[in-house]
């Protein structure tokens, strides 16, 4: 079974680094609302952003959403990959879905896979998934149909419907009700026993993996892959959330990362003085604010935009890195942003990682990327 959820893992982490150049892409064409209506047919991949998106008509190939609330009431004719608050697919997307956001509802018909990083997945009693069920989150709520599998990870799992393939999941809860129905093993890891109901159809066995009863050296041990695991999971974390800004930055001033990178290219360390300063004096500046009153909220809009900048800094420095290395090496032609940025920033993490060193790399990047921030602001600013 930990085959399985490092599999699961692997799975995500390589989805969401393939869903989110492409959702980002959907970013640059960004509407308030967006609605296709029902007699509309788009022949080409859909890109679409927006607060509200209503998918009634059909999309004959992929679709790549970014919006709070999405809603399929029509038909995908490929695969959907998403991010948001709130997806609601009413209608068919006949290849696989693969989405990252609160709360997913599955009325309809998914054709193949369902891949949802989340806090919410309820596949509704009308809904069917052809393939297989893989979640990441909180609860997972089954009432419908599942052709193949469930593989799940999170906190809760309550099945009421029809799983054709096996149920894999590491939870704290597992429910199986009078109506649940699985065609293979159910296999869970948990601290407790499940709650199956005496009605419940399983196909093959029950296997349950306990928390408890290890020796001393297991524990031992676990504390040591858990301390790697960490680590492991914080440094994916760090650069999917530093990805996840940089494919912002590419969709919206591509051209002013041009600009900034260009300018620490010609003047790296006096950025690197200039990021110095705005480093040290800038929460100074914010704390002597909140010494009065009247300077309390805008000593808070401060650090707010200072916390924001040190993101944005690791991004631009890491984008400047890559640049360095195509000019130091005379390389002919420069990957794509997209390319440049990610090898940069798994760059960056991982030189951070190194004890004294990565910290010495991590200020000088710092700052370098502060004062790339602050030609940029000045290019801005000389335009309006």
């Amino acid at each position: 079974m930990k085959k399985s959820f490092r599999f699961l893992g692997l799975l995500f982490v390589a989805t969401m680094l393939l869903c989110l150049p492409m959702v980002t892409l959907a970013a640059g064409s960004a509407d308030e609302n967006v609605f296709v209506p029902k007699d509309r047919v788009v022949s080409t991949n859909y890109f679409q952003a927006g607060n509200s998106i209503d998918i009634s008509g059909t999309l004959e190939k992929d679709a790549y959403l970014a919006g709070q609330v999405i809603t399929v009431d029509g038909v995908i004719k490929g695969d959907l990959f998403g991010a948001g608050n709130v997806l609601r697919i009413n209608g068919t997307v006949e290849g696989s879905v693969r989405f990252a956001g609160q709360t997913v509802i599955i009325n309809g018909k998914v054709g193949r896979n369902i891949m949802v990083l989340g806090n919410t997945l309820v596949i509704s009693p009308d809904a069917n998934i052809g393939w297989d069920t893989m979640f990441v989150g909180n609860l997972l709520e089954i009432k419908g149909d599942v052709a193949g599998s469930v593989l799940m990870a999170g906190s809760m799992l309550k099945l009421d419907g029809n799983v054709a393939g096996m149920v894999n999941t590491e939870v704290d809860s597992l429910t199986l009700s009078d109506s649940a129905k699985v065609g293979g093993n159910v296999e869970y890891k948990s601290a407790k026993d499940a709650d199956i109901s005496e009605s419940a159809v399983v196909g093959g066995e029950i296997i349950k993996k306990d928390y408890t009863a290890v020796n001393k050296k297991i524990v031992e041990n676990n504390v040591g892959k858990a301390m790697v695991a960490y680590a492991t999971a914080w440094l994916m974390f760090s650069l999917l959330s530093l990805f996840v800004i940089a494919l912002v930055m590419i969709g919206l001033m591509r051209k002013l990362m041009e600009y900034g990178s260009d300018m620490a290219l010609k003047g790296f360390w006096r950025l690197f003085g200039i990021g110095f300063l705005i480093l040290i004096v800038t929460p100074i500046g914010a704390l002597l604010l909140m010494f009065t009153v009247i300077g309390i909220p805008l000593a808070l809009i401060v650090l707010a935009i200072y916390f924001v900048a040190l993101c944005i800094a690791k991004v631009m420095f890491a984008y400047i890195l890559m640049k360095l290395l195509f000019k130091w090496s005379k390389a002919k032609k420069e990957w794509h942003p997209v390319w440049m940025v990610l090898v940069g920033l798994l760059i960056f993490v991982l030189i951070r990682m190194i004890p004294i060193v990565g910290w010495v790399f991590g200020f000088i990047g710092l700052c370098v990327g502060l004062g790339s921030i602050f030609e940029m602001k000045k290019k801005v600013l000389k335009s309006l």
